[in-house]
């Protein structure tokens, strides 16, 4: 956390009790975030506090989804998933989902921040591999992606736009066109999944009122 924000230690007991309960390695999904609260406060500065909500995602839930994707939902995405609400007190600033996605390099983990209307706020890498990784950080894909609803992120993933795709990294980039769809694949999962699952959860976040950033 950073300095300035001058987060008390009070936060961090809050962070602690809202967290999830222990789970074993093996029933662990690769869908967590590493490091709640420095990532929270990073992608949420104005954040004073925040809640962590788990849900179960099971083989039924599974089926449902995958009847509203057009993406494979690999087998160690189901079990139990935390979304994290980044508060400014108690009025909800928006939420923190990780997403993991098949690569080329690998799997590539990406820590969404959403708005509570479940638009993007931005997005980073928890793990990725290959030369587009850094770049795609610093570039117009990154910045299109900013703002958009779900509508607007299928917009992109079907237009085949490869002006999008080769602003997504440097020429030298290998395997940038790849990255981008699976970023965009990732977008909409996490968007669909996060609506479906944690719907009652935000509405009940949302009568708090959010505030603008």
């Amino acid at each position: 956390m950073r300095a300035n924000k001058n987060i008390s230690s009070m936060v961090f007991s809050l962070g602690i009790a809202f967290s999830m309960a222990p789970q074993s390695v093996a029933g662990k999904p690769f869908c967590s975030l590493r490091d709640p609260t420095q990532q929270i406060f990073e992608a949420f500065p104005n954040a004073t506090n925040y809640k962590s909500i788990v849900h179960n995602i099971d083989n039924e839930t599974k089926k449902e989804l995958l009847g509203q994707l057009d993406f494979t939902i690999h087998s160690k995405e189901i079990g139990r998933h935390t979304v994290f609400f980044a508060l400014k007190n108690d009025i909800p600033l928006g939420l923190i989902h990780v997403r993991t996605e098949a690569g080329i390099w690998g799997l590539t983990e990406i820590v969404w921040a959403l708005d509570m209307n479940l638009n993007i706020i931005d997005f980073n890498f928890q793990r990725c591999r290959g030369s587009s990784c850094k770049s795609i950080l610093n570039n117009n894909f990154k910045a299109q992606l900013k703002g958009k609803s779900l509508d607007g992120v299928l917009g992109l993933l079907n237009s085949n736009n490869q002006e999008l795709y080769n602003s997504s990294a440097d020429e030298t980039s290998v395997g940038k066109e790849s990255l981008s769809k699976a970023i965009l694949r990732s977008a909409v999962k996490t968007m669909i999944i996060t609506d479906k699952i944690w719907h009652e959860d935000i509405a009940k976040l949302n009568l708090n009122n959010t505030p603008e950033m």
